[in-house]
């Protein structure tokens, strides 16, 4: 009992000694400048236009949005075409998996409403699918949250290069879900921010909600968090809390009713 109740008195100390280091917090960089809620365009708004187009994304700034979020696939000759999925065949009046097309014959197609989750809206005749060049050329002065989509680190030198030749470096952060990209892309770019990946999140969420949030150490400037997952609540101001003593932006996806809209803002998201 007595041995027991030491290990408890030493866990509790600990603990607070654990409370009491302070938080190695992120410095602030000018893609975050505004400290108000802001509002990133999934896909370049893609319920509106085909997604990841360059109409896209001049419609959504249009209607009010702050950011624009793209995926890329890096082609066959080495580009980087603004896709969400591997494959043209679901958004796009062809077919063709995109890191065996060259950038040519991607560029011949007609970008289209994703056919599984809008089949059925009709597309716009005439909107090809955009190279990120083209994409920086067509909206120069957009903030872009680049989403790097494959399994593998191929793009990520494409992806530094084709950022530091448009002077986007302040206009840009790179995500990904699989941590490993992300960390590679850091090494090959230091000079251009992103966010967390997906086992770095865990981390994060995990520290948080023992009350310790503040000793996670982070790389990135943002992390992207669904509001649940599988039926399990994820954000909470416990998160939100931890997020702020590291100066992490949280973003929240997908969120397309006023009501959580307004929810969030209230969280100061």
């Amino acid at each position: 009992m007595r041995i027991l109740i030491l290990t408890l008195v030493i866990v509790i100390a600990a603990y607070f000694i654990l409370l009491m280091i302070p938080p190695k917090t992120k410095e602030n960089i000018p893609f975050y400048a505004a400290e108000r809620s802001i509002n990133i365009a999934h896909r370049n708004g893609h319920a509106l236009m085909p997604a990841n187009t360059v109409e896209a994304g001049l419609n959504a700034l249009e209607l009010g949005a702050d950011i624009l979020e793209i995926d890329v696939h890096l082609t066959a000759d080495k580009h980087l075409v603004v896709r969400h999925d591997e494959i043209i065949d679901t958004t796009s009046d062809a077919s063709g998996r995109i890191s065996e097309m060259t950038l040519a014959e991607i560029e011949q197609h007609n970008a289209k409403f994703h056919e599984i989750e809008y089949p059925h809206k009709t597309s716009p005749i005439g909107i090809k699918i955009p190279s990120l060049t083209t994409l920086f050329e067509g909206i120069p002065n957009a903030r872009f949250l680049i989403e790097i989509k494959p399994k593998n680190t191929n793009a990520s030198a494409r992806l530094c290069e084709v950022i530091k030749q448009h002077r986007m470096t302040e206009q840009v952060i790179v995500g990904s879900f699989h941590t490993f990209v992300l960390k590679h892309f850091r090494r090959v770019c230091p000079e251009v921010p992103t966010s967390h990946g997906k086992s770095e999140i865990r981390h994060f969420i995990i520290l948080a909600n023992l009350g310790l949030g503040h000793l996670y150490s982070p790389e990135g400037y943002s992390i992207q968090l669904p509001i649940s997952y599988q039926g399990t609540e994820i954000l909470s101001y416990k998160i939100l809390q931890a997020a702020r003593s590291l100066n992490l932006k949280v973003e929240i996806w997908t969120i397309n009713d006023i009501d959580t809209f307004k929810r969030l803002i209230a969280m100061q998201v």
